[in-house]
């Protein structure tokens, strides 16, 4: 049986007593992460929570060809050589670099193969996901790919296995994938465990493999067949976009950088989603205070191995001196022995603001509060980051394809192909309110939660991959009709975002279109006999389920209201279900919403619905 672990997190719920909670195994300890104290740009008055604060600036309205990926994040690594590894999923090609001669190999890989994490086995081999393959490949120290694997259909995390000869891959759709990292080896990756979906990163802590999890900050332990021993959660806290998660370099604690949400609009502040600023930081650096002025803010999450709870002080938040939350759209994290670096990819088209942070570690048991943080700005568009040596950074940015050292100031140029495009700019840029499109949809995708915005009442966040192209007007009410619209009334409006000419609109609405959909499970029996089931009149699911998009015009009667019909397109990568997002299973689509009953069907026609929905 699962146990999921007492949870520290001070201020966002209730302290529980180290009685009540010493028989929990982990610790989940959340910092919430602010910009450097003193940092916020001059000029803001006392108590506005957005003055003062400039406005990303996206130049010139530019389209890609190709539009680019959404973000994704952590693709560098630092060989044991002293050389750096990147991945360049906006080009599908992956760099070695000496960065010692400021020399660059580069490897072309196929069309769409959009390269992503990066670990190097003990024999100094480099394996690369391939996100948009579904494969690895493996490539040795001096850029020649040895071997392509093909694991699963989404692949996403991987590391290494203790015993130095099997990599480790999970997956979007849940798969845990084992490999043999020699190219000569016969053996085909094998899947050793099927999880729930949503898999990200994969790690090896204290000699356990633990997994999370991207839309919510979720730890799996595995135990030695694979099989999962324990979950950690935070408790009281709506955790989400867990971007990246990395262990320390005794390889003992892991930490995940993610999102905190509050799940209902500011009615203090100027805008519905940002709210008052938040209060001057105390002496230290720190504030009692866990939210401030924005819905969506940063953070850390550190899972401690000790088998104690050591409650420490109440978490505590770093603030800047006015103003909210800067630290848009964290990505990637990285750790050393004195310092944590996180990557705010939001902030990569506002000048103004560093896109790298980087806190002093401290060794206190519950890690509450982060002092002494810097903040670097970087040219370019930071993605990724990783540790050279004590205090010495290596920066990738997406566009241009560079890298940069820090604290050095060297940059070394990776490609000169430009990936720019403004509609993806826009969507990853932060805001005034510390709020990037990507905030809630992450990769194009969905946080998995439930807001009240406004009067409507409470709506879960859709996914966008491959579901917005011929299907306006937007929204579950249909309120929103155009992308132009939405453009001034949420980006604008609510998120005190810059007001956007119609050049740059058409320029977001033809991204956005573009978003693929997710890769997802092949066809099998079950899934065909789902596929009938879904057609079938009792059932009625092709009713308004039709089309390239798996949806129709129009609007259903559901619980509080009419509503949209929403796609189908990658549904299993998306629950909780429905607006109010009361199924959590695709075998379990029991909300008494009108047709999308299914308590007729058996328990095995159900799970073969399931099956054919894991492949739309």
């Amino acid at each position: 049986m699962n146990r999921r672990s007492a949870i520290v997190l001070a201020a966002l719920t209730a302290p529980c007593a180290i009685a009540a909670c010493s028989d929990g195994p982990e610790t989940v300890v959340l910092v919430p992460l602010m910009p450097p104290t003193g940092r916020a740009p001059s000029g803001s008055p006392s108590g506005s929570a957005t003055a003062g604060i400039p406005h990303p600036d996206f130049g010139p309205t530019v389209r890609a060809e190709l539009p680019p990926p959404p973000i994704s994040g952590g693709t560098l690594a630092v060989l044991r050589n002293g050389h750096i590894v990147a991945a360049d999923p906006d080009r599908d090609a992956v760099y070695v670099v000496d960065a010692a001669r400021k020399e660059v190999t580069t490897v072309h890989l196929a069309p769409g193969d959009e390269p992503g994490r990066v670990i190097q086995d003990p024999r100094g081999l480099v394996h690369v996901v391939l996100r948009g393959a579904g494969a690895i490949a493996t490539l040795d120290e001096g850029g020649v790919v040895r071997k392509r694997w093909e694991v699963c259909p989404a692949p996403r995390g991987l590391t290494m296995l203790p015993d130095g000869t099997h990599g480790l891959v999970v997956c979007e759709g849940g798969e845990v994938v084992r490999f043999a990292t020699d190219p000569s080896a016969a053996a085909l990756p094998e899947t050793v465990a099927k999880l729930s979906g949503g898999l990200r990163d994969v790690v090896i802590a204290a000699g356990k493999v633990l997994v999370s999890r991207l839309r919510q900050v979720e730890i799996v332990e595995l135990g030695p067949k694979f099989e999962v021993v324990q979950t950690a959660v935070p408790s009281g806290a709506n955790t989400m976009q867990a971007m990246r998660m990395v262990v320390d370099p005794k390889g003992q604690d892991p930490f995940v950088v993610h999102e905190i949400a509050r799940l209902a609009a500011s009615r203090s502040g100027s805008t519905p989603y940002g709210g008052s600023a938040p209060p001057a930081p105390s002496d230290t650096g720190c504030d009692d205070r866990i939210m401030g002025g924005s819905i969506v803010q940063p953070a850390l999450s550190r899972l401690s191995h000790s088998g104690e709870v050591r409650p420490g002080q109440p978490a505590r938040q770093l603030l800047t001196q006015r103003g909210p939350n800067l630290a848009a759209f964290p990505v990637d994290v990285a750790v050393e022995e004195t310092s944590i670096a996180i990557v705010a990819a939001g902030n990569g088209h506002t000048k103004s603001l560093p896109q790298v942070y980087v806190f002093d570690r401290t060794e206190g048991p519950s890690m509450t509060c982060l002092p002494g943080a810097r903040g670097f700005t970087i040219e370019g568009q930071a993605t990724a980051v990783a540790f050279r040596g004590p205090g010495a950074m290596v920066v990738q940015s997406r566009e241009p394809a560079q890298l940069e050292l820090l604290p050095e100031r060297v940059v070394i140029p990776l490609s000169s192909i430009s990936r720019e495009d403004t509609g993806h700019a826009i969507f990853h840029a932060g805001t005034r309110s510390g709020i990037a499109c990507a905030s809630c949809h992450a990769e194009g995708g969905d946080d998995g939660l439930i807001w009240t915005l406004d009067a409507s009442g409470p709506v879960r966040t859709t996914s966008l991959r491959g579901t917005l192209k011929d299907t306006a007007p937007f929204h579950w009410r249909g309120d929103v009709p155009t992308v132009s619209v939405l453009a001034d009334r949420v980006m604008t409006g609510r998120m005190s975002g810059p007001k956007l000419d119609q050049e740059a609109k058409d320029a977001l609405e033809a991204w956005m279109f573009a978003i693929p959909g997710p890769r997802t499970a092949a066809p099998t029996e079950a899934s065909a006999r789902g596929k009938a089931l879904f057609e079938r009149a009792d059932v009625a699911c092709a009713t308004c389920h039709t089309g390239p998009r798996l949806s129709k015009p129009g609007f259903f009667q559901g619980v509080g209201g009419m509503f949209q019909v929403p796609s189908l397109v990658g549904v299993s990568t998306h629950p909780p279900y429905f607006h109010t997002g009361c199924a959590t299973s695709l075998k379990e689509l029991r909300c008494g919403v009108g047709a999308h009953e299914t308590s007729h069907l058996t328990a095995d026609e159900r799970a073969d619905l399931a099956s054919y929905l894991e492949t739309l």
